[in-house]
């Protein structure tokens, strides 16, 4: 018999690697209670709950039960972990070669959650490529073979934030909501993963245009986190929530969640997350005619460094680059901030349509406060920004885009950006310029 002392401990030390918490853990099979009796080792459990606590861990039975694994098992979970960190640590090509391996050679059959990792590590290298199609296939195909079980919550994050950075709201939201209400059916909700995924589903209503629903989802995300899960949720909760006070000019709120998010973050471990993070600060903070450039872009430099040794995408790099140059053009330097654009290579900008457009309209307003000629400038910006259709980000790059040539003095082009705004608001009038909305001015030139 082992010691319940023991086995509780180890139940304990896996579970905090994990990052779950008791309710995670126990999901709807078992009361948190009854994890709490078991790892303080005031209760056994039986050797079913031990076999489904040990595969919702990502552990055997038996190393729960003993401290060791079988010496060909314990190979195989060293070489997912090490892909895992390397994934996480930046070194995309290790991660690749590593779950490449796996999947190719190695029979993971005995040790389903195992195959599960791999697979599942292998469809992140891609998405951190920026190679989000060949990400979805591989997390649809996962999703089909794995849906309603333990990891169905992990790979519907995933898979719904693919979708929704390929641009496929529809299919995000469709796919996230499947698996919300697949994990409340089953008591789930609440934990730390159906936080994270009720998060990326109101990103992808927010990136349709919705910030009311994406608004509600968030703040009632925040009340669950707060009561309920982890750290990094709670951080997910507050980081988006302020994306949408920001969309909806609340700075101060925006700002306010935004730094919470950031300490969470800081004693985490996840380094492209609170780089990503920084930027997004960096981003609201330079709407706030409050804030100084020189704290803006303490941000920016922090988050350069963790961006350099993280997984990072080469479109978090391009939005990184992207949101100095537009401190630049804040500082009153269109010369550097054109410099900061040219670094976004034609490929990042293939992968992603609406930074293709951002970078096109910023390197606009660069060129007009510079005093060259922008006409041509403004046609192209025009063209990219048609082919993104009709949300509330487009709206604002219209917005942003009519004020650069009105101020330029391109009377007629403004007219026709704002006439384009107002059709991807929905809006039953012309909606003019307003120094009310700082956030779509040029920055100044003194």
């Amino acid at each position: 018999m082992v010691a319940s002392t023991d086995l509780g401990r180890r139940i304990r030390d896996a579970r905090v690697a994990q990052g779950m918490t008791q309710g995670d853990l126990a999901g709807s099979d078992y009361s948190v209670g009854y994890v709490s009796r078991i790892e303080s080792g005031a209760r056994q459990p039986s050797r079913e709950a031990l076999d489904t606590l040990a595969s919702r861990l990502g552990v055997t039975p038996e190393f729960l039960q003993t401290g060791v694994e079988a010496a060909e098992a314990l190979a195989r979970r060293h070489d997912v972990d090490r892909a895992e960190l390397a994934l996480a640590g930046g070194d995309i090509d290790e991660a690749v070669a590593l779950t490449a391996d796996l999947l190719e050679n190695a029979d993971l059959s005995p040790w389903p959650d195992l195959a599960r990792r791999v697979r599942l590590v292998h469809a992140l290298c891609y998405e951190a490529m920026g190679d989000l199609h060949s990400a979805i296939i591989a997390l649809e195909d996962l999703q089909a073979e794995h849906d309603g079980d333990e990891g169905a919550a992990s790979v519907g994050i995933a898979l719904s934030r693919c979708y929704r950075d390929a641009g496929d709201f529809g299919q995000a939201i469709d796919a996230g909501e499947r698996v919300l209400r697949s994990m409340e059916k089953k008591g789930l909700g609440g934990t730390t993963e159906h936080v994270r995924l009720s998060v990326t589903v109101a990103s992808a209503y927010f990136e349709a245009g919705n910030l009311g629903v994406a608004t509600r989802m968030a703040r009632r995300a925040i009340k669950v986190a707060e009561a309920n899960a982890s750290p990094e949720a709670q951080a997910a909760a507050y980081w988006n929530a302020s994306i949408y006070e920001r969309t909806a000019g609340h700075l101060e709120a925006a700002v306010e969640l935004a730094s919470r998010a950031l300490h969470l973050l800081e004693n985490g471990n996840s380094t492209r997350n609170l780089a990503k993070l920084r930027t997004q600060l960096a981003h609201t903070l330079l709407n706030d005619r409050e804030a100084s450039p020189q704290e803006i872009r303490e941000h920016l430099e922090l988050a350069e460094r963790e961006l350099e040794w993280s997984s990072a995408s080469p479109i978090d790099l391009a939005r990184h680059t992207l949101v100095n140059a537009r401190l630049l053009l804040r500082e009153g330097d269109p010369v550097g901030a054109t410099r900061q654009l040219d670094q976004v290579s034609a490929e990042v900008c293939h992968q992603d349509p609406a930074l293709t457009a951002e970078v096109a309209v910023t390197r606009t307003q660069a060129k007009a406060i510079a005093g060259e000629p922008i006409a041509t400038d403004l046609e192209q910006a025009g063209d990219l920004l048609t082919l993104l259709g009709s949300d509330l980000g487009v709206a604002q790059l219209w917005f942003a885009l009519a004020e650069t040539a009105d101020l330029a003095g391109h009377q007629s082009t403004a007219l026709a950006a704002f006439r384009q705004a107002s059709v991807c608001l929905g809006a039953s009038r012309m909606i003019m310029p307003s120094s009310d909305r700082p956030a779509f001015r040029l920055p100044a030139t003194s």
